[in-house]
């Protein structure tokens, strides 16, 4: 209720005092998200994983380190927790260093109050073979572009755990963990052209299918493709000092989670829908100091898909329905993602801070400050969703993005893909605050607000907003306004041209897509 206050106060004609009242306020905001995340503190206890092991990492990867880190992990768990430490061998070498091949044929199953501790130099490898990432050919539960399922499993998965960690340790370079995403990606380019199985998961959403009827675990066709790491029904996670590389699918995956802190991180993925962080129905979230080279989006905020994202899927005779969640209600489970915070985070892929598509349970309370492109993003920040997957997105905060290089700007768009127009469940886009926003150069426009007559985007203040030069080409129509009320501006200039005061339209066109 008071960001709403803020935003109803930010979207009037405002003086210098009212805008700075308004930034107070809003640094007051994070400063509560961040200050409520909770120490976590692991037991003093460590396995160094080649003790445990009896035989040691090297250059080639040449030993399968799963099943002993996975008993590593349980024996750890059931003493109450602690550290497995990855040693880097070369150490004594003080000047010739190399990299310690920590090879995994399987995926890590974290528990309660386990970090995973990666020493400098080493690399955690997983291996492709998709037979090795289902639990006994049954699959695991994970949420796949928004729709929950039983399938492959997640490289690294958690799950119904809290206080976990996967941290760097030290000085030198730091600790890899490879996901072998191209094999991946060229397994799941094998399916039949005319059975999209993305479409076979959007029907089970729509159907109210329940989870127990939802396995897919024929390596021939179910070519759901892993997250590199996902935690789910999760509390506690930090991930910190690590470079994430060459991953499945989305990189990191906190869904039905609270309390998910991601520092310090170099994402290096170049497969298909390689997103960053993707935190879905998932409750506050700091995303800080984090360097992104992502194929697809930075940061994707979601929170479902569909009938399943608006109402929930039944979790009957699952393991889950006797779980303490905020996110179950009955036998139900969905829920928002809401308070999240990405700052001091320098951006390079698709787009830079993505909301959506997959928002029908709603994303609300994003605050994304002191964040930059260095070379190129394609928009800076993206709202999407569209009448079939519906949801609100409602008090989002961007405050001092600079980008080299961008397609646009900004870019809110509830008719995203070409989705289905003949559904009635459409998004709402309400109280969004871009203030302090310098774009070198413009491939494609400036900004785009495109609405629904029958329910406009509502509540967008737009502050010191420049876009130096644009192609020259796009020069026509530099801002775009359709169906949006208390559409305000102050200080935006494109190309040293002024937009200033109320840009609200009525007109009721039809919004074009934008993907």
């Amino acid at each position: 209720m008071v960001f709403l206050l803020l935003m109803a106060i930010a979207c009037q004609r405002t003086n210098k005092n009212d805008i700075s009242f308004v930034d107070q306020k809003i640094d007051g905001e994070i400063d509560r998200i961040v200050n409520a995340l909770p120490e976590i503190t692991f037991p003093d206890r460590t396995i160094n994983l080649i003790e445990y092991a009896g035989f040691e990492p090297d250059s080639e990867g040449t030993k399968d380190f799963q099943p002993v880190l996975n008993k590593a992990i349980k024996e750890l768990a059931a003493k109450g927790g602690g550290t497995i430490y990855f040693p880097h061998t070369w150490g004594s070498r003080k000047w010739v260093k190399g990299t310690d091949v920590y090879r995994m044929d399987g995926p890590i199953n974290l528990a309660s109050n386990i970090r995973l501790m990666l020493a400098h130099g080493t690399k955690i490898q997983f291996t492709f073979n998709p037979v090795n990432y289902l639990d006994n050919g049954k699959g695991v539960i994970t949420r796949w572009e928004g729709v929950s399922i039983k399938s492959f499993s997640p490289l690294i998965r958690a799950f119904n755990a809290e206080n976990v960690a996967i941290v760097g340790e030290g000085k030198g370079a730091m600790p890899i963990i490879d996901g072998d995403g191209e094999k991946w990606q060229h397994w799941s380019t094998t399916q039949d052209p005319q059975l999209d199985h993305k479409y076979v998961l959007h029907r089970l959403s729509d159907e109210d299918v329940k989870l127990t009827d939802r396995e897919f675990v024929d390596v021939n066709k179910d070519f759901y493709r892993p997250y590199l790491l996902e935690f789910y029904l999760c509390k506690n996670i930090l991930i910190d000092g690590v470079q994430l590389f060459n991953t499945p699918f989305w990189t990191v995956h906190p869904v039905f989670s609270e309390n998910v802190t991601v520092r310090n991180v170099i994402f290096n993925v170049q497969a298909e829908n390689s997103d960053g962080v993707d935190p879905e129905s998932t409750h506050n979230v700091l995303i800080e100091r984090c360097v992104f080279n992502n194929h697809d989006d930075n940061v994707a905020i979601k929170s479902g898909r569909n009938k399943e994202g608006r109402e929930g899927i039944d979790i009957s005779g699952t393991e889950i329905e006797k779980i303490n969640s905020p996110f179950i209600h009955g036998n139900k489970m969905f829920g928002a993602t809401e308070n999240v915070v990405v700052r001091n985070c320098i951006m390079k892929g698709h787009h830079a801070i993505c909301i959506g598509s997959e928002v029908a349970g709603s994303v609300r309370n994003v605050y994304a400050v002191d964040n930059v492109g260095v070379q190129d993003v394609k928009y800076g920040l993206f709202i999407k969703s569209s009448p079939k997957r519906g949801g609100m997105v409602e008090n989002i905060y961007v405050r001092n993005m600079k980008l080299h290089k961008a397609s646009m700007a900004v870019v809110l768009n509830p008719c995203y893909a070409k989705q289905d127009t003949v559904s009635t469940h459409y998004p709402l886009f309400r109280n969004i605050y871009v203030k302090d926003m310098e774009v070198d150069y413009a491939e494609n426009g400036g900004v785009e607000i495109l609405g629904w007559s029958k329910l406009p985007i509502k509540g967008v203040h737009l502050e010191n907003v420049t876009i130096k030069e644009l192609n020259p080409k796009k020069r026509a129509n530099p801002v775009k306004v359709i169906n949006a009320t208390q559409i305000n501006f102050k200080n935006v200039q494109i190309e040293g041209e002024k937009f200033n005061g109320d840009y609200s339209d009525e007109s009721g066109e039809k919004p074009r897509s934008r993907t």
